[in-house]
């Protein structure tokens, strides 16, 4: 690591540090998301991982998911919970005005009157 030219010898000295501070986090993280990988691979589940890295299991996995894109293949990339099948729901049949129909049989929706709650 050569000093920052034009710096002072106290600046480049500074300079040298934190970029030595940079590639240690760098090796750190590479390591941190190996071990990562390893740790599910092996069954761990994330509250395990998170007591092992001294935070709740749902950060764990989160940090995992932000910081290193891992991804459980069992889980929605995006929001990080468990997939699930979907479930079919008939959509609800309308006619050309909106209304709900039955078999055919319109079923017009309108606000009830004062008059008729008597």
């Amino acid at each position: 690591m050569g000093e920052v030219e034009g710096a002072a010898p106290e600046q480049g000295v500074a300079a040298e540090r934190l970029a030595v501070v940079r590639q240690v986090r760098e090796g750190l993280d590479l390591f941190e998301a190996d071990a990562l990988v390893a740790a599910r691979q092996a069954g761990l589940d994330w509250a395990e991982i998170g007591a092992a890295l001294g935070m709740s299991g749902q950060a764990a996995g989160k940090r995992a998911r932000q910081r290193y894109q891992l991804t459980d293949p069992r889980t929605d990339r995006d929001t990080g919970r468990p997939r699930t099948r979907g479930t079919y729901r008939p959509r609800t049949p309308r006619n050309a005005d909106g209304d709900i129909t039955a078999n055919r049989l319109t079923l017009p929706i309108r606000p009830i009157q004062g008059s008729e709650l008597r």
